[in-house]
């Protein structure tokens, strides 16, 4: 992915530690949530990092389809 599509946080993470950039993306990429307007978007989709984790969380997101504000579980779907 281009570096002027990340996000500040995804650039950072990936300046930090080049050497994980792609397991990094990877692994965000299989941490989804979804609104409750019905779309489904990985925490990279949203600009997050989610590396080396474990369990669900709730987070507040925004959605990038409907651009509703709301409170989120976001859980790993491999």
């Amino acid at each position: 992915m281009p570096r002027s599509d990340l996000s500040r946080t995804q650039r950072l993470a990936t300046r930090l530690l080049p050497w994980w950039a792609d397991a990094m993306e990877a692994e965000s990429r299989e941490w989804r949530t979804s609104c409750p307007c019905g779309h489904e978007f990985s925490v990279w989709d949203a600009g997050g990092v989610r590396f080396k984790a474990s369990g669900t969380t709730t987070t507040v997101l925004r959605c990038p389809s409907c651009g509703q504000t709301s409170s989120m579980t976001v859980a790993r779907r491999a």
